[in-house]
C-alpha cells in the first residue's frame, strides 16, 4: 500500500479524492438535516432545533453528486497512474458507472427495476428508492468528468517523465 503513495502522479489525485468525499459528506451533514443521517441518530426535539439552524448551501442538491463523482474519477486517476494508454478508458468506465447510478433513480427506470428486485437485492433497491433523480446531478457529474479528463491529459504527457 505504501507503494501506492510513492508515485508522484498518485498523490494529488488521492488527496483530491479524499477531500472531495469529505466535502460531499459535509454538504449532507450541514444542509440536509431531513436526510437519513440525522433522522436515524437524533431524537425528534433535537432534530427540530437542528432544522431551525440548518445552513442553506447553494446547490446543496447537486454538490454531493459533483464531489462524489470527482472523488471516484480522482481515485481512478490515482489507481491508473502507471497506465499510459488505459487511463482515459478507465475514466470512461467510471463515468458510465456514475451516470448509470444516477439514472437508476429515475422513476421510469426505478419502476422497471422493481420488477427485477428479486435479482438485484435490497441495498440496490434502497439506493433507487431513497435517491432522487435530477438532471442537474448529471450536469454536476459532467463537470466533474471534465475536470478529471482535463487532469488526465497532462498526466499522460508527464507520465513519460516518471519511470516506474
Amino acid at each position: 500500500m505504501s507503494r501506492l503513495f510513492q508515485h508522484p502522479l498518485r498523490t494529488a489525485p488521492l488527496l483530491t479524492a479524499v477531500l472531495a468525499l469529505c466535502a460531499g459528506a459535509s454538504v449532507y451533514v450541514i444542509s440536509r438535516v431531513n436526510g437519513p443521517f440525522w433522522t436515524t441518530w437524533i431524537d425528534g426535539s433535537t432534530l427540530a432545533a437542528l432544522r431551525a439552524h440548518a445552513v442553506s448551501v447553494p446547490l446543496s442538491q447537486q454538490l454531493p453528486s459533483f464531489f462524489h463523482a470527482l472523488a471516484l474519477f480522482s481515485a481512478t486517476l490515482a489507481v491508473t497512474a502507471d497506465w499510459r494508454r488505459g487511463r482515459s478508458v478507465a475514466l470512461s468506465i467510471s463515468l458510465i458507472v456514475v451516470v448509470a447510478m444516477e439514472f437508476v433513480q429515475h422513476p421510469v427506470v426505478e419502476n422497471l427495476c422493481r420488477a427485477a428486485h428479486r435479482c438485484l437485492g435490497s441495498p440496490f433497491q434502497e439506493y433507487m428508492t431513497d435517491g432522487t433523480f435530477d438532471w442537474f446531478d448529471l450536469v454536476a457529474i459532467a463537470v466533474a468528468a471534465a475536470f478529471a479528463f482535463s487532469a488526465c491529459h497532462p498526466m499522460v504527457r508527464s507520465s513519460h517523465d516518471h519511470p516506474r
